[in-house]
């Protein structure tokens, strides 16, 4: 990180600590919101953000997750 913000050629760097911060909101309230704000993309946002995510692995497992 030290070298790239020295480089000559670095005009900025961002650092962003988004520790799973999707998660972290009400996700229905979210969505609503996103219904109401972009109405253009919101069909596609609750399609696919309506269930939390399966993670699954190599091997047909799935890691299970226990945070809801």
């Amino acid at each position: 990180m030290h070298n790239i913000f020295e480089a000559d050629d670095t005009d900025a760097v961002l650092l962003i600590d988004a520790s799973n911060a999707f998660n972290s909101l009400n996700r229905n309230d979210s969505l609503h919101n996103a219904r109401i704000l972009c109405p253009f993309i919101s069909t596609y946002a609750i399609n696919t953000h309506r269930e939390p995510p399966r993670f699954l692995v190599i091997g047909g497992n799935e890691v299970q997750d226990y945070s809801d």
